[in-house]
């Protein structure tokens, strides 16, 4: 959410893998420090996943899905994303949203074994939905990133 001044407020819910809310302290400190870390490491630089894909999911083939509508008030572009998981599946979303100056307002995730179904809501950084020129764009950039052949191990 925009405040001013080129800045914006971020709110992001974090849960354990089971979808449980995370109530110990050293679990919330755990985590904290691992992403002060990654964000002071990196530099301001994009960050690049180096974890390899497990062997099971490199023998699935789910080819990349992407989908756009407008939400129901008009006011967000949807991005429906159906595509193979892999370790930085997100990270390369990001990344893309970050090339072609997209800002992410809201996100459902979901993980069905191999297969990664997310929904992007997201807009220009002024505030507006995506003309087609940009999705056209984002949506070929994506699908070349994430039709690559996953390394192997």
């Amino acid at each position: 959410m925009p405040v001013g001044d080129g800045r914006n407020v971020h709110t992001y819910v974090v849960l354990e893998s089971d979808g449980a809310p995370i109530e110990e302290q050293d679990r919330l400190l755990q985590i904290e420090t691992a992403l002060r870390k990654a964000t002071l490491e990196h530099g301001g630089r994009m960050p690049t996943v180096m974890r390899q894909p497990p062997r099971q999911v490199r023998l699935f083939s789910t080819p990349t899905q992407i989908a756009f509508s407008e939400d129901l008030d008009g006011r967000r572009t949807v991005m429906e994303l159906v595509a193979a998981d892999r370790p930085g599946l997100l990270c390369e979303v990001g990344k893309a949203f970050f090339e072609h100056n997209v800002s992410l307002r809201a996100a459902k995730i979901m993980t069905i074994g191999e297969r990664a179904e997310d929904v992007f809501y997201i807009t220009t950084l002024d505030g507006e939905t995506l003309d087609a020129p940009a999705r056209k764009a984002l949506g070929q950039q994506l699908k070349e990133r994430l039709d690559q052949p996953l390394a192997p191990r």
